[in-house]
């Protein structure tokens, strides 16, 4: 669930604070970025703050960064994003952050590589849970469906309540609908519309759009796309760069969007 309006207007009021009390401090810079890009939906704005904070770079904490990465990647911006998270790796070695890097390599189509970190968390046993997600989705994206049914049911036995969990059911429905198990897509997007109408506040009706586009169903996507916008989604901010959505992008529907957002002019 993301963060209410006025979590947001709190956050931005605390960065804007300590940067008129100290304009290098890293951390005011990637929060005001932060709140820019997904609350605001001001991308040359988050894009100035990130910038000042990356020219301020030096050896703070890691949470520093998330906003500046996830930026990076939801633009585009891959190289500079793995050049950060690789730096932000090798600079806390009781916390080396794969997931973060899994996520990066994920949204740049290097899904090898996206294997590689998620399997290296699982190994170091931190964000292990989130890992075997990736992977899941990883597998469905490759078409190497062997392995994602296999994840799925590992994922699954030690997991058995996400089974009924319209968040993880956006990862089983998009993998099975990549690997062309229609019927199985079809019985977790029930789950996540169930989840909609119970709770239209905090399931994202986006979600359903991540299983309809490798279903072949393009209409439908867009139309969960379309609600997202309405709705102000910050799933929107995925539109640029999410590989589930490549069948849509030479949609004037979802090319509309993207102008919408402010990923293109």
């Amino acid at each position: 669930m993301w963060p209410k309006d006025e979590t947001f207007g709190k956050a931005r009021d605390e960065a804007v604070k300590a940067l008129s009390l100290d304009d290098s401090l890293v951390e005011a810079h990637t929060a005001l970025g932060g709140v820019k890009f997904f609350h605001e939906w001001d991308i040359p704005g988050a894009e100035k703050e990130f910038q000042k904070a990356t020219g301020l770079r030096r050896n703070i904490p890691r949470a520093g960064y998330v906003n500046m990465i996830i930026y990076l990647v939801l633009v585009g911006r891959f190289d500079e994003a793995i050049a950060i998270q690789k730096w932000v790796i090798d600079s806390n070695p009781l916390y080396p952050d794969y997931a973060n890097l899994s996520f990066i390599y994920t949204y740049a189509r290097r899904y090898d590589e996206a294997i590689a970190a998620a399997r290296k968390c699982i190994e170091l046993n931190i964000d292990a849970q989130f890992a075997r997600i990736s992977l899941i989705i990883l597998f469905g994206m490759k078409k190497s469906c062997v392995e994602a049914v296999s994840e799925i049911s590992k994922y699954l036995a030690d997991f058995p309540a996400a089974s009924s969990d319209p968040s993880f059911a956006t990862s089983i429905g998009l993998a099975s609908a990549a690997c062309g198990n229609r019927k199985l897509a079809e019985e977790y997007l029930k789950i996540i519309k169930e989840g909609i109408s119970k709770k239209p506040s905090e399931i994202d009706s986006v979600w359903l759009s991540y299983i309809y586009s490798p279903l072949g169903e393009k209409d439908l996507a867009i139309s969960a796309l379309q609600d997202g916008y309405q709705k102000r989604s910050p799933m929107l901010l995925w539109l640029k760069v999410e590989p589930i959505f490549d069948p849509l992008r030479d949609d004037p529907r979802f090319q509309e969007l993207l102008k919408k957002v402010g990923f293109e002019n």
